[in-house]
């Protein structure tokens, strides 16, 4: 089943569908995009065009200028 997550950055919104049925339990990169400091950045989750349940418990957002050391595939950070 498909996911449509909208990440609404820097003046644009970008479309990222994601299949919940594989790589369940690991983060799940959504791609790179420029926040800008002091505006409403976000992400979106829609069960639009999908004939399940789409289900999220947390979106995190990391620093390219400081990015955490991560220890495997699934993206689980080492401190």
């Amino acid at each position: 089943m498909d996911a449509r997550h909208v990440v609404h950055h820097a003046g644009a919104n970008t479309t990222v569908i994601v299949n919940q049925q594989i790589n369940g339990g690991v983060w799940v990169p959504l791609g790179r995009f420029l926040f800008v400091s002091g505006t409403a950045g976000s992400v979106s989750l829609s069960n639009q065009a999908t004939s399940g349940n789409v289900i999220a418990d947390a979106v995190r957002f990391v620093s390219v200028a400081n990015p955490p050391l991560f220890l495997d595939a699934a993206l689980t950070a080492l401190g």
